[in-house]
């Protein structure tokens, strides 16, 4: 085990060693014949001169910063050989129940704490489309089908008010009778919305009906 809080890791710099490898290609088999590995390991994009000078250093200190953000405490260390790296990110395996890990951008260090609902194939997936842990603004093409933009809203979470005008205490989902008029209301464009948790569904309707969509963090409220 690493701790984040002292390591030098240059050990870490195994890109998708086969311990990994194996356990990613366990992850896509639930979606079946490696699609979204094949998509998610070819989903390049230009890599800029700070992305290629970051190091894992970089992306532990950013962990840190979020863990200080959050008030989490606790006793930080991970597994170095299962740590995931390409020329767009770090994944890094510090997981406990309820967590997945943290995939780390090296173009701005943004930390994607991954929660544990979803396959690390799935997430890596979404990371690679701007679907993170977060608020994001989620805009599906305008030519995309409003039931099959109704049947991926439904797994939304909102901050909206609800029919008497009062906004929720936490985010929540959408109910059926409500969907139709949020699609109505607001496609293609839905701002501020977690959707994360609908990033599976997102994957089988991108492969089914050729959902196009963008995403992208929301600004701070």
């Amino acid at each position: 085990m690493t701790h984040i809080a002292n390591a030098s890791l240059c050990i870490c710099r195994r890109i998708f060693n086969s311990k990994t490898r194996e356990s990613f290609e366990l992850a896509c088999q639930r979606l079946g014949d490696g699609r979204i590995q094949k998509e998610a390991l070819n989903h390049n994009s230009p890599m800029s001169d700070t992305s290629s000078q970051r190091t894992i250093k970089d992306a532990e200190d950013a962990i840190r910063k979020r863990f200080a953000a959050e008030g989490f405490k606790g006793q930080r260390k991970y597994d170095p050989a299962r740590v995931i790296e390409t020329s767009r990110w770090w994944y890094i395996p510090f997981t406990w129940i309820g967590c997945a890990g943290f995939i780390i951008n090296k173009s701005d260090l943004y930390v994607n704490w991954l929660g544990s609902i979803l396959p690390l194939s799935v997430a890596i997936w979404g990371h690679d489309r701007g679907i993170f842990n977060d608020w994001v603004d989620f805009t599906f093409d305008p030519a995309t089908d409003t039931k099959i933009a109704a049947q991926a809203a439904l797994s939304f979470k909102h901050m909206r008010p609800n029919d008497k005008g009062r906004l929720p205490s936490e985010p929540i989902f959408y109910l059926e009778r409500q969907i139709a008029a949020a699609v109505a209301e607001q496609f293609p464009y839905f701002k501020r919305h977690i959707v994360w948790q609908t990033t599976e569904t997102l994957f089988r309707l991108s492969q089914t009906h050729g959902l196009q969509f963008t995403c992208s963090l929301s600004k701070p409220a």
